[in-house]
């Protein structure tokens, strides 16, 4: 095992080959289950694949998978067999021991983000032209145009 310190936070890690990141509920949700498994990868230095197999299920209100309209990559994986970190809301930042670890939460705690990191999904996160309606276009226009 090889220690390492996160360069983006002070989280100190441990080397593997892969994690997973399961994604649940609606864009907010992935949004942040999106990041954190990019910070769990930059500081790792491994590769984070995510786990979309909630959205397999049927559910009331609908909650769909649209991580896949922006134009970012968003490798999927299956469940990961071996540890599991389950998010604590009590604990605060969760100790990211990183080898081969199957994620399941909601990451929302701002402390896990770095602002390199929320400048680099501000170029990113941009909806792909198929998913850009007259609808979209409309709405986005009258957001542009807001001094807010």
């Amino acid at each position: 095992m090889i220690f390492l310190r996160c360069p983006l936070k002070n989280f100190y890690l441990i080397r593997s080959d892969m994690n997973i990141v399961k994604l649940a509920g609606g864009l907010g949700n992935q949004l942040f289950q999106y990041a954190f498994g990019r910070v769990v990868q930059e500081c790792s230095g491994n590769k984070t694949a995510y786990d979309k197999t909630w959205y397999d299920t049927t559910r009331i209100p609908p909650r769909p998978y649209v991580l896949g309209q922006f134009q970012v990559e968003v490798p999927t994986s299956g469940y990961l067999k071996t540890g599991k970190v389950v998010e604590k809301i009590s604990e605060g930042i969760p100790s990211l021991y990183v080898d081969n670890k199957y994620f399941q939460g909601y990451w929302q705690n701002p402390d896990l983000y770095s602002f390199k990191l929320i400048e680099e999904f501000r170029e990113q996160f941009h909806v792909r032209p198929q998913y850009q309606t007259a609808a979209f276009l409309e709405l986005r226009k009258q957001v542009q145009s807001c001094n807010s």
